[in-house]
């Protein structure tokens, strides 16, 4: 269950009692593209980054450790979340990680099992099949509190949901419903589109910046080996946050080649 932890009293960010946040949501393609990646980070001075497709070992292209590569070279705090891992070789592993300003608090974090579990004895996993998870971290941020939750929903051969994505998606709409006691970001790579059930059930929890935005696509048409989606593309990356929190900016990274996928960021104000 969420641990929690008294916190001792803080200076307030402002008079008005509200910060700016700055977050960034990215599939990072097992880390192919990591040196542009951690640049980007660190010349964009986000608060909070949650990534996913976070390698190591056999997973990774170039058989290093992504996330302390992105953990070292940002100089911020972090936290990993495998949820695959390889038979016989504990430093290889397929995670999400969620990485935040030194200056926030962890007060508690917890993994939300979607699919339990389980080490591989091939890199070349059926993606339909394979574990998954859901990272959620409740932070300090001066006298407040905020709740993000980062995951990497299943994947199947079309946008569109199939039962075994519903029920896995259930699991995390549940948890976050009776956990959002204070304000909450949910980040991740759905794999789904936004007319989805799916998508339609965790959207209902908050506010829905893909699709208030009006985002049609957020997969890289540069480096997505997948041709034939081009040149509409597909939305399958998401930011629902609070309606607690007030949005001030949102927008898709369009420019930088990053991943497969295109970044999300939000600024919003706690």
């Amino acid at each position: 269950s969420f641990m929690r932890s008294p916190l001792a009293k803080r200076d307030l960010a402002s008079p008005e009692n509200t910060m700016t946040i700055k977050l960034l949501q990215l599939n990072i393609e097992h880390g192919k593209r990591i040196e542009t990646i951690v640049d980007y980070i660190r010349s964009g001075s986000f608060d909070i980054v949650c990534l996913q497709e976070v390698t190591s070992g056999k997973f990774s292209p170039m058989g290093i450790n992504t996330y302390e590569v992105l953990r070292n070279k940002t100089e911020l705090d972090g936290q990993l979340a495998p949820y695959v891992g390889f038979r016989g070789d504990v430093s290889s592993f397929f995670a999400n990680a969620t990485l935040w300003k030194r200056s926030y608090s962890l007060i508690s974090s917890q993994v939300i099992w979607l699919k339990r579990y389980e080490e591989m004895t091939s890199v070349q996993m059926d993606f339909r099949k394979s574990p998954r998870s859901a990272l959620a971290i409740l932070f300090a941020i001066g006298e407040k509190k905020l709740m993000v939750v980062n995951t990497h929903l299943a994947w199947g051969p079309t946008p569109d949901d199939r039962v075994y994505q519903k029920n896995q998606a259930e699991k995390l709409y549940q948890w976050i419903k009776t956990h959002r006691q204070d304000p909450f970001v949910l980040t991740g790579d759905f794999n789904l589109n936004p007319h989805t059930f799916t998508v339609g059930r965790l959207s209902s929890l908050g506010n829905n910046l893909t699709k208030r935005f009006k985002i049609t696509n957020t997969l890289n048409p540069r480096t997505h080996r997948v041709k034939a989606l081009f040149p509409s593309g597909l939305p399958v990356d998401y930011i629902i946050a609070d309606e607690r929190l007030t949005i001030k900016k949102f927008f898709v990274e369009e420019k930088v080649d990053l991943s497969d996928h295109l970044g999300l960021i939000v600024e919003f104000s706690l």
